[in-house]
C-alpha cells in the first residue's frame, strides 16, 4: 500500500494528537491559574456594597505609588494626625481576585487604636500592574517593599508595625513574615496553606476530579510563563521559620478555603507567640468579621494585649 502525504499527515497528527490535547489544555489552565479578570476598585466596591473607606470612619487617603522588580504598585495610606509620628502602623493585604476594598473592613480594629494604615492593591490586582498572580512567591516580596515604603512614611520602627491579611492576603503576610523577626505581629485570615493544595481543591469545585490530573502540567506551564516555582509557595512551610507573634483565623464553615488549612499552618507554626481561632458562627470564606464584629474585635485584642506594646485602644 502506497502512503501518500495526506496520509502520512493524518496518521502523524494522530500520533501525536495526545500531546497536542495535553500541551493546550495546559496552557489553558496555567491561564486559569495566572489571571482572571480584573476588578477596578469602584466596581469592586459595587460588589462588596461598600459606598466609601469613610464608611469605616477613615479620612482622605494619601495615593501612594511604589515600584518593586518594575511592577508598579498602588494603595492608600491613611495617617493619623494626632501626631507627626504614630504609635503604630498596620499593612493590610486583600484576597486572590479583590482589591485593597476587600480589607476596609479590617481597618477599624488597628485604626481605634492609633495606627496608620496602608492598604495597596496586589500585583495584577487593582490598580496595580503586573500581568501574573504568583501567590505569594513575588507578592511577599513586594510586601517587603511596601514595609520600606510605609516606615518612610510613618518613622515607625519595625516593632510598632504589623501586616494583616486575607485569603491569598493572609497567604502573602505569612510567606513574607519570615524575612522579618522584627515585626509586631502577622494576621491572617481564611489563608490557604499550599499553592498544590489549593489548586487540587478549586479544580474538583470547579471542573471535575477527573481533570486533577492536569494540575502538574498546568502548574509548570505557569512557573515558565511567570517566571516562578509553584513548589515553593507554602505558608505551611513558612510558618516553621515565623519568629514574631501570630493571629490566625478561620471559619469552621468556610466551604472555598478548609480550615484545615489553618489547622495545619498553626501545627506547624515555629513561634509560641500565637492565637489560632476557629470560629464558630456560620461564617462564609473570610467573612468571620463580617458576621460578629464584636467577638473577632475581642479576639484581636486580647491578642495584642498579650503579645505586643503600642497598639493600646486609643481612648
Amino acid at each position: 500500500m502506497r502512503l501518500t502525504k495526506k496520509t502520512i499527515g493524518l496518521f502523524l497528527f494522530l500520533l501525536f494528537l495526545p500531546e497536542i490535547l495535553l500541551l493546550t489544555s495546559s496552557y489553558y489552565f496555567s491561564s486559569k491559574i495566572l489571571k482572571f479578570e480584573r476588578l477596578s476598585l469602584e466596581k469592586d466596591a459595587t460588589l462588596l456594597k461598600i459606598k466609601s473607606y469613610k464608611d469605616f470612619g477613615l479620612p482622605d487617603p494619601e495615593e501612594i505609588e511604589f515600584e518593586n522588580e518594575g511592577v508598579k504598585l498602588s494603595g492608600w495610606f491613611f495617617s493619623q494626625t494626632t501626631s507627626s509620628t504614630p504609635k503604630c502602623g498596620v499593612i493590610l493585604s486583600h484576597g486572590y481576585s479583590r482589591t485593597r476594598m476587600g480589607v476596609l473592613k479590617f481597618t477599624p480594629l488597628f485604626w481605634k487604636r492609633g495606627c496608620s494604615l496602608f492598604l495597596y492593591d496586589h500585583r495584577a490586582h487593582g490598580k496595580s500592574g503586573g500581568e501574573f498572580t504568583t501567590y505569594g512567591y513575588y507578592e511577599k516580596l513586594d510586601m517587603l517593599e511596601a514595609l520600606k515604603v510605609f516606615k518612610d512614611k510613618t518613622g515607625l520602627q519595625d516593632n510598632r508595625i504589623g501586616i494583616f491579611g486575607i485569603s491569598y492576603g493572609a497567604a502573602t503576610a505569612l510567606q513574607m513574615a519570615p524575612f522579618n523577626d522584627r515585626l509586631a505581629f502577622v494576621g491572617a485570615d481564611a489563608p490557604y496553606g499550599d499553592l498544590k493544595r489549593i489548586i487540587r481543591e478549586r479544580t474538583e469545585v470547579l471542573y471535575s476530579k477527573k481533570l486533577i490530573f492536569l494540575i502538574p502540567f498546568a502548574l509548570y506551564a505557569a512557573s515558565i510563563r511567570a517566571d516562578f516555582e509553584p513548589e515553593s509557595v507554602s505558608p505551611i512551610d513558612s510558618a516553621s521559620r515565623i519568629r514574631i507573634p501570630v493571629f490566625l483565623s478561620h471559619s469552621r464553615e468556610d466551604a472555598y478555603t478548609s480550615v484545615e488549612h489553618s489547622i495545619e499552618i498553626n501545627k506547624n507554626l515555629f513561634t509560641s507567640k500565637k492565637r489560632f481561632h476557629i470560629t464558630e458562627w456560620g461564617a462564609p470564606h473570610g467573612k468571620s468579621i463580617d458576621t460578629n464584629f464584636i467577638a473577632y474585635d475581642r479576639q484581636m485584642d486580647e491578642f495584642l494585649r498579650t503579645y505586643t506594646k503600642g497598639f493600646e485602644v486609643s481612648e
